[in-house]
């Protein structure tokens, strides 16, 4: 049997107070009681409630600070709040669904409406937690074969090619330059592999911490690259000689900007979306990276005749999560094009991707530009 629902009810008014309570002790909910906003955040971070019920009129702290207060409270912040008032202005209803109120009650009110807005906000707690539950367990699901699977395969390269070194060095045999060489490439890419395994997610795990961190984003948000056009020409002209593509590489990029990012991010984001543009394309087609200057915003687009995505590939882009992996052999953790979009809303930049199966994708990705 589940615990029942926590209610706190935040009245100064104790008659009104004690009935919304009895009410809803009679619906099996436990119920704590603060006679104002002051009291009401206390008991609020003492118990963790499920819900709040809280009128807006009341001595020390109104209702209206005290959701502004848990709406900032990372304990509390998606506690859901119903509001109750007096007054049926308008102005009071914004106000409050402005400051993250989730519903709103008129007294006097009838038992039925109280008990259905309390019903609505349990049920859509519920529902939202439920899925993030599956979300979770996807992410479980997908780490638990995509990271041992990753890392299994790159680290076999290098251990199998090894022990075929070592193996003919022991009974005394010799291997042909081009067999060497052949080798050695095959040991080198894997290592690379595993590299840039380790690396992506290492940043991943970064950037989330960034993201709920006000300093450390505003201390990345205050660096520089300038001349960012001569990151883009390095990044291209190297991932097409690295795909054995240069003559595929299509680069008309002219603009010499100043961006509000720093170089090391700005390289990872141009690294990651060229490499893409050439990994799902094929030798023979073109890769296209053009740049201009939108009012404030650097503008570059990176267009591949390639495999495509979907339309609801595109909506579901999400850590460790690749599409079509049984059509095509996808190496990574599907962490890139997730670093990218991180990184991108960090430094308030845009990010969209345009794409159709099997006819190509094109990328568009503005940035802020600094003012000389």
């Amino acid at each position: 049997m589940s615990k029942p629902k926590r209610i706190l009810v935040v009245e100064d008014t104790a008659s009104v107070r004690e009935n919304i309570a009895a009410i809803l002790r009679l619906e099996g909910y436990e119920v704590i009681e603060a006679s104002n906003g002051e009291e009401g955040i206390a008991k609020a971070l003492e118990t963790k409630p499920h819900l709040i019920i809280s009128d807006v009129l009341m001595p020390k702290v109104s209702g209206l600070e005290m959701l502004e207060t848990i709406r900032k409270t990372k304990e509390l912040e998606t506690v859901p709040v119903i509001l109750l008032t007096a007054r049926a202005e308008k102005s009071d209803v914004r106000a409050g669904m402005g400051k993250g109120a989730d519903d709103y009650l008129i007294k006097p009110f009838q038992i039925d409406e109280l008990l259905e807005a309390v019903h609505r906000q349990l049920e859509r707690v519920e529902k939202i937690e439920h899925s993030i539950q599956e979300k979770i367990e996807e992410l479980r699901d997908s780490l638990s074969y995509s990271l041992p699977h990753e890392f299994r395969t790159a680290l076999n390269g290098i251990l199998g090619y090894s022990e075929l070194l070592l193996q003919t060095s022991r009974a005394g045999e010799t291997l042909s330059p081009q067999e060497l060489e052949e080798i050695g490439t095959a040991i080198l890419s894997s290592g690379k592999r595993l590299y840039r395994l380790t690396e992506n997610f290492l940043l991943y795990t970064q950037l989330r911490f960034i993201v709920q961190n006000p300093l450390e984003k505003q201390r990345m948000q205050a660096q520089r690259t300038e001349h960012a056009q001569e990151a883009i020409q390095e990044v291209a002209h190297s991932v097409a000689y690295q795909y054995n593509r240069t003559q595929d590489l299509h680069l008309d990029v002219h603009n010499t900007v100043t961006l509000a990012i720093g170089y090391q991010h700005w390289y990872k984001i141009l690294y990651e979306l060229i490499d893409n543009a050439f990994k799902f394309s094929q030798p023979g087609t073109p890769v296209e990276v053009d740049d201009c200057v939108v009012d404030s915003l650097y503008e570059l687009k990176i267009r591949d005749r390639g495999i495509g995505m979907a339309p609801e590939q595109l909506e579901q882009i999400e850590a460790y999560k690749q599409f079509g992996r049984k059509e095509y052999e996808q190496q990574g953790l599907g962490l890139g094009l997730v670093i990218v979009q991180i990184l991108v809303d960090l430094h308030d930049g845009e990010l969209t991707l345009e794409s159709q199966p099997k006819q190509g994708t094109t990328v568009t990705l503005r940035m802020p530009m600094v003012q000389e």
